[in-house]
């Protein structure tokens, strides 16, 4: 097998691709192995060359034609049996002599080409007489028209009928089979010929209905009986048991990363919810602070207006006196704020007419002009 990696094109099959087109590439590879045993094949569209190294386990020889140089050089210095062979050429220009092969193997190559005669034609050249072909293509009705899937690499993909009649004008011999995938359960009898019974819920039909692929074998001389047959992966996790174990385990695990993310769902919404608390409590002290502040500042503005006004000058004696008596009671002295020690503490501040209706009531001696009142006069 290949050491260095051909690097992925969008279509060409890889040997470490998995899944069903593992199964479907492989499974045809493998029958063609059986009918290419001592004879010299030729693997049109050869690719990597995993197929013709598969085929040159029983065969004479086998030559890998591939149009991408790339591929030919990776398969010549990755399959070194001295029996296989790889050249760049087409598959409407193939580069080998006339008449030089027993088997043409042709596996989806003919849906990327427009002109499928002049491909028929070419295989007819190459085969020795007698020479058969083995060529398949996705059937168009249940690859492309049922999914409604396009294929961007397709030029000219076929319907059953279609390619049927194209193989049928250049081999008088042709035998059809289908292929696709199925998860269903094979019985077979190992040593007597008997038809192939696919059956469906009540019903039964001979071949493979619904298929996928169609494979079709053709030659001017008889063909050679090719089994019934499937193909497995044994460790794939496309196998059935495999699959149903994968899938219950899937569920756990789903299950599991459904309540997780339900807990992880409470928790942020717990989270949140506690967040849009504490913003409230925020915002709310905030504004209270804010009041306060604005309360603070608008009574120290009265305060500084009071001690700067005639009323504070005159009542002077006042205080004074009121000192005296309580120095005489043996009380502490009062103290009695003027108009520079407030003037340290805060400028008066911008009063606005909504500020001037919060500020606290305040009744002056009387006869003596409010310092209230001349500051509400101002902001009239």
């Amino acid at each position: 097998m290949s050491i260095n990696k051909l690097p992925p094109d969008g279509e060409r099959y890889l040997p470490e691709f998995t899944g069903t087109i593992e199964l479907e590439h492989l499974h045809r590879y493998q029958l063609a192995r059986t009918l290419a045993a001592g004879l010299d094949v030729l693997d049109i569209a050869s690719g990597e060359g995993y197929g013709a190294d598969i085929l040159a386990a029983t065969a004479k020889s086998v030559v890998g034609v591939d149009i991408s140089a790339d591929a030919i050089k990776h398969a010549s210095s990755c399959y070194r049996d001295p029996l296989m062979f790889f050249r760049v050429g087409s598959a409407t220009d193939i580069p080998i002599p006339d008449a030089s092969v027993d088997m043409v193997v042709s596996f989806e190559t003919i849906e990327h080409l427009d002109d499928h005669d002049r491909m028929m034609q070419e295989f007819r050249r190459v085969l020795r007489p007698g020479g058969i072909v083995m060529i398949s293509c996705p059937n168009k009705l249940e690859y492309s028209d049922k999914p409604g899937y396009s294929n961007p690499f397709h030029v000219r993909e076929l319907y059953t009928e279609e390619f049927l009649e194209l193989v049928g004008r250049y081999f008088s011999n042709t035998g059809h089979y289908g292929q696709r995938l199925s998860a269903a359960s094979l019985i077979a009898q190992s040593s007597v010929a008997a038809p192939f019974h696919f059956f469906a819920g009540t019903g039964v039909r001979d071949g493979v209905p619904a298929a996928r692929y169609n494979i079709i074998l053709g030659s001017d001389y008889s063909l050679p009986a090719l089994p019934h047959s499937a193909f497995e992966i044994s460790d794939s996790n496309l196998q059935p048991y495999a699959a149903e174990a994968f899938r219950s385990n899937s569920d756990k695990q789903l299950l599991n990363l459904g309540e997780q993310v339900s807990l992880a769902e409470n928790k942020a919404a717990t989270a949140e919810n506690k967040a849009a608390m504490a913003e409230n409590k925020a915002a709310t002290a905030k504004n209270k602070a804010e009041s306060y502040a604005r309360h603070l500042q608008l009574v120290i503005g009265l305060a500084d207006n009071l001690t700067s006004s005639k009323w504070w000058r005159l009542t002077r004696h006042l205080r004074r006196w009121s000192n005296s008596l309580r120095k005489r009671r043996g009380r502490p002295k009062a103290y009695w704020p003027n108009h520079d020690d407030l003037s340290t503490i805060l400028t008066l501040p911008q009063l606005n007419r909504t500020d001037k209706d919060q500020w606290p009531s305040y009744t002056p001696v009387t006869g003596v002009v409010s310092p209230y009142e001349a500051l509400r006069d101002k902001l009239q």
